[in-house]
């Protein structure tokens, strides 16, 4: 239970930063920051196997840049599910994406 929340609470911060750092990525309060960290978060254990299973042939010839399109948009799918949280474009969503791998990477 304590890596779950852990896990959670990395995402969390991970959001948080990326929405400092990216223009296109806002929030209107901090509920909706960490809603937007468990909502990535289960999407990312949940669809993100499923959709690199699916997308496998493009990882390969791209050399892994195509996991950052497939991270934007579970970003966008999570900006769609959580009020009060928001993604302006897609590239906001790829560098938003890329922001929040390296932190949950350094955290984690």
């Amino acid at each position: 239970m304590n890596s779950l929340f852990v896990r959670w609470a990395i995402m969390t911060v991970a959001v948080w930063v990326a929405a400092w750092l990216v223009p296109g990525i806002t929030y209107d309060h901090w509920g909706s920051v960490i809603f937007a960290g468990l909502v990535l978060g289960v999407l990312n254990t949940l669809v993100k196997p499923l959709l690199l299973l699916i997308s496998l042939p493009l990882v390969i010839v791209s050399f892994g840049l195509f996991v950052w399109l497939i991270n934007a948009l579970l970003l966008m799918w999570t900006a769609r599910i959580v009020a009060g949280f928001h993604v302006v474009g897609f590239w906001s969503a790829v560098w938003a994406s890329l922001i929040i791998s390296l932190v949950s990477m350094l955290l984690g």
